[in-house]
């Protein structure tokens, strides 16, 4: 690939806020359940092996 189309690829994809009342927008909130990711993460660091690496991602608003 041209490096000129890889850049207009990673520019073409963007992530930016949707405006509000956007119709892409769509609540996901009935498949997320009601854990909190946060803790999750947390308790997935703090018993992890002091020799042991974790990767987390957390991605979305």
């Amino acid at each position: 690939m041209s490096e000129q189309l890889i850049a207009n690829l990673a520019n073409a994809f963007k992530p930016v806020p949707l405006p509000a009342g956007s119709p892409f927008y769509v609540d996901l909130k009935a498949v997320r359940a009601d854990a909190d990711v946060c803790q999750d993460l947390v308790r997935k660091i703090i018993r992890s092996l002091p020799t042991d690496y974790t990767h987390q991602l957390y991605t979305g608003h």
